[in-house]
């Protein structure tokens, strides 16, 4: 089994382009992660303005969203980065009219180009992997349905920042209201039993690569249940308490772990098997040149 042929969104992007002004610089100890724009290769219904502005990140989440990197080819990427790369970075692009999220990222491109002297490659590696597959045929769980437009997708961003106000939430179903996005959560916020993953208007190969993440699985997922169009989901489930340290969590035994949820919630299961995984090597990449 083999990933699907790579998206040529740049060129529905319009080719390279570049930011009309760029600041980058080491982050100052101390400062508070923060973005303009989400740093994945999700595409949120938001509107960005022409600034990308991202404080206290590290290296591979600009490569990440410059080449819409999926959550394994990011984790296979921070192998290849030298120490210094490892420390984070604060980025500013200035950009001309209105660009699109897709846009924003030829834009970094070129600024990693331009600034890091980065030069990478894509190839194909026979790698172990997840095969995320339907438990029946044609049937998905109660928590995984067809994208449905009601209630519209909200044009509200999403807040990055620690200590910003909650996430957005629907009226209706328990999906999220913006779409294009995952927004987790850990409920009840005062005194936290279980967490609920969120997110609409996404495609099977997006859910697949992401359920990598949710699950801190060490493969990569690829999507083998055969359905096409866009779906909206969501999942409630007790996490290992090794994996995450939420403050004063108090796990509720009567919800499945995250294994079992996937299983209940989504009529989804991953079987091990290896496969061909696109990933990206880097060439040649050296400490940024100063403003």
């Amino acid at each position: 089994m083999g990933s699907s042929p790579r998206v040529t969104w740049e060129a529905v992007a319009g080719g390279q382009r570049k930011f009309e002004f760029v600041s980058v610089k080491p982050s100052v100890k101390g400062s508070r992660t923060q973005t303009s724009i989400n740093l994945s290769d999700l595409d949120e219904s938001t509107p960005n303005g022409n600034l990308l502005s991202a404080v206290k990140f590290p290296l591979s989440a600009y490569i990440e969203f410059a080449y819409k990197l999926t959550p394994y080819q990011t984790h296979f990427l921070e192998s290849q980065l030298p120490t210094w790369a490892k420390t984070p970075f604060d980025i500013e692009g200035q950009a001309q009219g209105s660009p699109t999220t897709d846009q924003m990222r030829l834009m970094m491109q070129s600024l990693l180009v331009d600034r890091f002297r980065l030069a990478v490659h894509f190839e194909m590696r026979e790698l172990p992997i997840f095969a995320l597959n339907l438990i029946e045929p044609g049937k998905t769980g109660s928590r995984l349905q067809p994208h449905s437009d009601d209630p519209p997708c909200s044009n509200t961003p999403i807040p990055l920042a620690p200590g910003s106000e909650p996430m957005p939430r629907t009226k209706v179903g328990g999906f999220a209201t913006t779409c294009g996005a995952l927004i987790g959560f850990d409920l009840p916020h005062n005194a936290p039993t279980h967490f609920q993953i969120e997110a609409r208007n996404l495609t099977m190969p997006q859910i697949a690569s992401h359920v990598a993440v949710v699950g801190h699985l060490d493969r990569e997922v690829l999507d083998n249940t055969g359905l096409n169009g866009s779906f909206d989901f969501s999942i409630v489930f007790v996490p290992e308490p090794n994996l995450y340290r939420v403050r004063n969590f108090q796990p509720d035994p009567s919800l499945p772990k995250f294994p079992e949820a996937l299983h209940q919630q989504l009529g989804l299961r991953l079987d091990a098997e290896t496969g061909l995984v696109n990933v990206l090597v880097i060439d040649h990449i050296e400490e940024p040149s100063t403003n």
